[in-house]
Formats: C-alpha cells, structure tokens, sequence
C-alpha cells in the first residue's frame, strides 16, 4: 500500500507541497494553442500554483490591450474561458490574434464587454498586474513560447513540457 494511503487510514494527511509553474505563452502562437488542453488540466491541480506570463510587444497599443483584458478577465475568475475564447478566435476562426475585433469578439463571448469590465482593465491593479508579468519575462529571457519556469529555476520549452514537468513532479 502505498505511504499517502497508509497515512490517510491511520487519520493522518500529508501536506501536498505545490509547485509555481509560470508560462509564458502568446495569443499568436500555434504552439500555445496545440498544448492549451494541458494547460487547463495543469492549473486545475492542487499541486500546481500556476503563474501566467503573456507575452506581448508593449509598443503595440493592440497587444496591450489584449493583455490587459486578459488580466482583468483573470481577476473576474473567467481566465479560462478568455483563453480559449482567444485562441479560438484566433486558430479556428481566423482572426488575426491582435486585433481590436478580436478582442471586442472575445469579450462578448466571455459576456465582458461592458463598461465595469474596461474600468478594471485599465485600473492601476490590471496595470501593476501586467507589468509584473512584463518583468519576469524579462528576468527568465524568455525567447520562445511555450516556456515553462518551474520553482523560479528549471525552464522547459516547446509541446512537450508539460509532460517533462509531469515526469519530474
């Protein structure tokens, strides 16, 4: 029998230690999408804290925008369907993954798109949010997407992460 098991019989619990998973993806990116499956089944477990790391061009007011409703969209609970409502649009209904239809696509979809919902994306909250996910991009020179940091220092990239992560936690 194994020891979780034996502890639970004998009215014992063992404290499951979680692992930070940051990912850094793109709204762009075929290979993002194709793993975006994983990627839910990955944030739902009680072992994983999952950390968010969108990657954007900050010159470019579209991308911004994005990402900002993508944050504002997490605060909401509604993450997941922002998500997949984006890669959606962008990998099953051809639309180009920046533009402002997108977005105003994805929102109605999310049922976001509303005044109370552009006032959180465009707070100082949303704002420090993204920044803060704009900087350990910075910090782990992510160059590539997918990329997966674990525990602030083992890095996995490409389709097949998640199953190394996997294998090793």
């Amino acid at each position: 029998m194994k020891l979780t098991k034996l502890l639970i019989l004998a009215g014992m619990t063992m404290k499951v230690m979680a692992i930070d998973v940051a990912e850094a993806f793109s709204f762009n990116c075929i290979h993002c999408y194709n793993i975006e499956p994983q990627v839910q089944s990955l944030r739902q477990s009680a072992k994983v804290n999952y950390i968010p790391l969108p990657i954007y061009d900050p010159k470019d007011i579209n991308q911004l925008a994005v990402i900002n409703a993508y944050f504002a969209a997490q605060a909401l609970g509604k993450e997941p369907q922002f998500r997949l409502a984006y890669f959606n649009a962008v990998f099953n209904q051809g639309m180009s993954a920046y533009a402002p239809e997108t977005l105003v696509s994805v929102l109605t979809a999310c049922n976001l798109n509303n005044k109370a919902f552009y006032s959180l994306a465009s707070s100082e909250r949303i704002t420090r949010k993204v920044q803060f996910a704009a900087s350990l991009a910075v910090r782990y020179q992510i160059n590539g997407t997918p990329t997966f940091i674990v525990n602030n220092n083992q890095v996995f990239e490409g389709e097949n992460a998640i199953q190394e992560i996997a294998a090793l936690y």
